[in-house]
């Protein structure tokens, strides 16, 4: 399921939310999907053993600062958002976890915030992905 949301996201499938701020010139394409199982039985890539979400609501950002980049760079992560809105498990899709650039959106994602997503107004772990680019 992950690795489903990692590629839509990347593919523009998921409905992205580019930033363009204006103290730089780093762009993001990111997404944040709630974990849930949302059909009881629904063994198609679902946890049967999971209760089943009525509802879910995806993770909301806080604070989400940007890293500073080389010229050119494209970084692209995955991450867990905790339940406690905190950032695990971050790991790089693309480059070296050594490169310079993929150790500075490592510091900069670990300090992000999250409101949590939750499944019937119950706090659960969520995926998330994003895209960074410097042009």
């Amino acid at each position: 399921m992950v690795h489903q949301f990692i590629a839509a996201l990347l593919l523009s499938v998921v409905v992205p939310h580019v930033q363009e701020p204006n103290w730089g010139s780093v762009i993001r394409v990111e997404g944040y999907k709630a974990v849930a199982n949302t059909n009881y039985g629904d063994t198609n890539g679902r946890d049967p053993f999971l209760p089943a979400c009525a509802h879910t609501v995806d993770p909301r950002p806080m604070n989400t600062p940007n890293p500073t980049l080389s010229d050119g760079s494209n970084v692209a992560v995955s991450f867990i958002i905790g339940t406690d809105g905190r950032v695990y498990s971050v790991f790089t899709l693309n480059g070296a976890d050594n490169d310079p650039n993929v150790q500075a959106v490592f510091r900069a994602v670990e300090r992000w915030r999250f409101h949590p997503g939750t499944c019937n107004e119950v706090p659960v772990d969520s995926e998330g992905a994003v895209l960074f680019k410097r042009q």
